[in-house]
């Protein structure tokens, strides 16, 4: 293939910088599928994104804007089974 199929595609470094937010937390976008497959292209074991794609598909679906980390902190906060009372009382 040549070099112009890439062009206007980065790498997940360049992506995570452009929205803020980490790595593991593209990749986990990308795994629960926030972010569509039709806006990376996959070479080998890396990601290429194309970050106009991937921002108008998080724009078109507001409810996924949410940052991973947020979104595991909810989850954290969902699966915590502490009730606050403790066993001396």
């Amino acid at each position: 293939m040549t070099e112009e199929v890439y062009e206007g595609y980065v790498p997940i470094e360049e992506l995570a910088a452009h929205l803020s937010l980490s790595v593991h937390g593209i990749r986990r976008w990308v795994n629960i599928g926030h972010i569509p497959a039709d806006t990376y292209i996959r070479v080998g074991r890396t990601y290429r994104f194309c970050i106009p794609q991937v921002v108008e598909a998080l724009k078109a679906n507001p409810q996924q804007e949410e940052a991973p980390e947020q979104l595991e902190l909810e989850l954290d906060l969902e699966n915590n089974t502490d009730d606050g009372v403790s066993d001396d009382e």
